[in-house]
């Protein structure tokens, strides 16, 4: 039997991290723990976390506006032994959404944080 789901997925800055509610499962990325953070300079986002679902694939639609974001995306084929050279960031201009297939690792999409008190340098 194949069950659809459907719901709302919510990213926001608080600070210097990343929080992603995912409102389908009623999660907080893993109890509320930040799935990334910028690093001191403000230029990356340290990701803390990552994911598949091996028995279902994902669709994420844009964001209303449409925002860009990045997305980082490793093959299923890794298996559990999933580690940081088998992602890869793809970048999404806000206006298309996109799949991802049964076992795909991959984190919460990364939106462009807040500008800094003074702007960006």
């Amino acid at each position: 039997m194949q069950a659809v789901v459907d719901g709302e997925f919510v990213v926001h800055w608080n600070k210097d991290n990343i929080i992603c509610t995912n409102c389908t499962v009623s999660a907080v990325d893993s109890l509320g723990i930040p799935s990334g953070r910028l690093d001191v300079t403000r230029n990356y986002i340290l990701a803390r976390l990552a994911n598949s679902h091996p028995d279902g694939g994902q669709v994420f639609f844009p964001p209303p506006g449409g925002r860009p974001f990045v997305m980082l995306l490793a093959p299923a084929a890794v298996g559990d032994d999933v580690r940081p050279e088998h992602f890869r960031a793809f970048y999404f201009d806000g206006t298309q959404g996109f799949q991802i297939a049964p076992g795909t690792w991959h984190n919460p999409p990364y939106f462009q944080p807040p500008a800094p008190v003074g702007g960006w340098k």
